[in-house]
């Protein structure tokens, strides 16, 4: 967010990331409602992690570079329960 809006010159960014976090996961979610087709797990997926949550040596968590709140209407739209992960 920061490198989009300081080149399109937003000089005061970081008045405005609540608003933008706030618009950009309304949109992503009605982006992901809007096509529920095309929002597919890859294949193996889902059995690599029912087999990850049976072992008692491995714990599962997931690590994101996006915000919080997209990472639970991503998994969702892909049919995986987001509270599985830590």
């Amino acid at each position: 967010y920061r490198e989009a809006a300081t080149r399109c010159g937003i000089a005061d960014f970081e008045s405005h990331h609540d608003r933008f976090r706030a618009r950009y996961l309304s949109t992503l979610a009605e982006e992901l409602d809007s096509n529920p087709a095309g929002n597919v797990c890859l294949p193996g997926v889902q059995a690599l992690l029912d087999d990850m949550r049976a072992r008692d040596d491995v714990w599962i968590g997931m690590v994101t570079g996006n915000y919080r709140g997209a990472a639970p209407l991503k998994l969702r739209a892909g049919g995986i329960d987001p509270a599985q992960f830590r």
